[in-house]
C-alpha cells in the first residue's frame, strides 16, 4: 500500500492490470495517460545522474523507483500497458533496459508502443508505468 501511495504523491495512476496466479499478486502499474510531473526530469540510473556535468537531476528512475518499493517495467510489460489504453502519447517513459544493452551504454525508455535505445545522454522525457520518466 505504501508504494501505492508514493505513486501517487509524484501524480501517478497505479492500478490493477493483471494477477498473478503463480505467486497470488495483484499485478499494479501507473496508467496515468502521460508521465507523472512527479518522476520527469530523471535520468534512467544514478550513473548517468552523476555524469550529467551540467545541471544534474536529483535522482534518477532507478533510484527513485527503488526508493518507492517498485520497479520499471520490461519492453514487454510496456507494451502490454500499451494494449489497455493509450499512455505516453507526449512524454514517454523510462523502462528497463537489458544488460546487455547496458553494457554498450544506451538506455531505453518507450513512447507509445515504440521502444527507443539511445546511447546519449540527451534522450527526451521518458516507467511509466511503474517507474519514472526524464531526461539524461
Amino acid at each position: 500500500m505504501w508504494s501505492l501511495y508514493e505513486m501517487e504523491q509524484t501524480g501517478g495512476e497505479p492500478d490493477v492490470v493483471d494477477y498473478d496466479l503463480e505467486t497470488d499478486e495483484y499485478i499494479f502499474v501507473d496508467c496515468s495517460r502521460e508521465s507523472p510531473a512527479g518522476r520527469r526530469s530523471l535520468c534512467y540510473d544514478g550513473e548517468a545522474r552523476q555524469a550529467r556535468k551540467k545541471n544534474p537531476p536529483e535522482n534518477s528512475a532507478l533510484e527513485l523507483a527503488e526508493k518507492m518499493g517498485i520497479e520499471l517495467l520490461t519492453e514487454g510489460q510496456y507494451r502490454r500497458l500499451q494494449t489497455l489504453g493509450e499512455f505516453d502519447l507526449k512524454t514517454s517513459s523510462w523502462i528497463k533496459t537489458p544488460e546487455q544493452i547496458r553494457n554498450l551504454g544506451a538506455h531505453s525508455s518507450a513512447t507509445g508502443a515504440i521502444t527507443l535505445y539511445s546511447s546519449t545522454t540527451t534522450e527526451p522525457t521518458p516507467i511509466t508505468a511503474q517507474g519514472g520518466s526524464g531526461v539524461c
